[in-house]
């Protein structure tokens, strides 16, 4: 009976894997406040392990809803995630993100915001950031008296008395604007996709319009295996956890249809099984009762060995019985049995 329950747990274990499909621990997409359902490669801090990028907060209203490109690296709020467009071999993803320090240095004016080259750190070995618009620009001495060409525009700030400030839209620069601000500081910054004014302040922004990207092994890996992207102990990529490749064409009408002729073909092994067990036992019953019938109606047998006893009681041989009786002679009868006639006999040979 063991192993007919083992077979019955492994069978159904095998349905509900074939009727329900494989069992996902990460949903296809999940709720982070304002933004709405996020999907891979972004995913909350409760399912860190199903995406690459967690956002912090989903579940609190009232935080803005941070995210971490690097351990230990610049925080950034997320304003808007779109889920991922696929384009030949790239999957895709437009994001904004907003810089907070930045954003209190445009606010304020501090010409510290235009003192760095401003850019997104890597992320990881899986997703690549790219900052779809910047503007170039040089902060210069004033004392340098630089000379530069006619297409750079030129604007200064009271709050920044030391500096004039050169730069020109939209535009990262080339090698001839490089050349004529050599001695300047020069910042690639990120812009607004439409320019309120010429001034600086106006047209660089904290709201970050970026491009993010995932490669496509990464892709192929979650999408088409269901796994996880990882890089294994020699540093090269690994699709943990991944799935079969589904057959095309294997819908899960045929998965069902499948697991219901498994099932079917057990329920039939399962009762040929028990038909097996009851023939073997009812054999066996059978053998016993047969043999049991044998010993007692060897009582009857007339060649069964002289001397022998049954509970107790002596069995004599046909030729016994014969000597005893005179050869049933009928001035011996005593009368009529159930079985017979009854005869008075003796014999003494036996028995000396």
């Amino acid at each position: 009976m063991n192993l007919v329950c083992e077979f019955l747990f492994l069978l159904f274990s095998h349905l509900m894997l074939l009727g329900n499909g494989y069992k996902e621990d990460c949903p296809a997409s999940l709720k982070c406040g304002f933004l709405g359902n996020i999907s891979f490669p972004f995913t909350t801090t409760e399912y860190q392990d199903c995406g690459l990028l967690p956002i912090h907060n989903c579940d609190d209203p009232g935080k803005p809803k941070m995210v971490q490109f690097q351990n230990k690296g610049k925080w950034l709020e997320v304003e808007i995630v779109n889920p991922l467009e696929f384009r030949g071999g790239n999957a895709t993803s437009a994001c904004v993100f907003r810089d907070r320090n930045l954003y209190q240095l445009l606010q304020n004016k501090s010409c510290e915001a235009f003192k760095y080259n401003y850019t997104l750190p890597p992320t990881s070995h899986f997703v690549s950031l790219r900052i779809e618009t910047h503007a170039t620009l040089f902060m210069c001495n004033r004392t340098l008296h630089v000379n530069p060409p006619k297409h750079m525009h030129m604007h200064n700030y009271t709050n920044c008395p030391l500096y004039d400030f050169y730069y020109q839209p939209y535009k990262i620069a080339d090698n001839v604007s490089r050349s004529a601000f050599t001695a300047c500081t020069n910042a690639l910054l990120p812009a607004k996709d439409f320019a309120d004014s010429d001034d600086p302040f106006t047209f660089v922004t904290a709201d970050i319009l970026v491009q993010l990207n995932i490669t496509e092994e990464c892709a192929r890996c979650h999408y088409n295996q269901r796994g996880r992207c990882q890089l294994d102990s020699k540093g090269r990529f690994l699709c943990a956890n991944a799935m079969v490749p589904k057959r095309k064409g294997l819908t899960r009408n045929v998965k069902l249809g499948i697991g219901l002729g498994i099932g079917i073909l057990g329920i039939l092994f399962i009762g040929l099984l028990f038909l097996q067990l009851y023939k073997r036992k009812h054999t066996i019953s059978v053998g016993h009762f047969q043999s049991s019938n044998s010993y007692s109606d060897s009582s009857i047998n007339p060649r069964r060995e002289i001397g022998s006893k049954h509970f107790g009681v002596p069995l004599f041989s046909y030729d016994e019985l014969r000597k005893a009786t005179n050869n049933f002679d009928h001035t011996k009868e005593l009368g009529d049995g159930g079985f017979g006639t009854v005869y008075f006999g003796r014999e003494t040979s036996r028995w000396t």
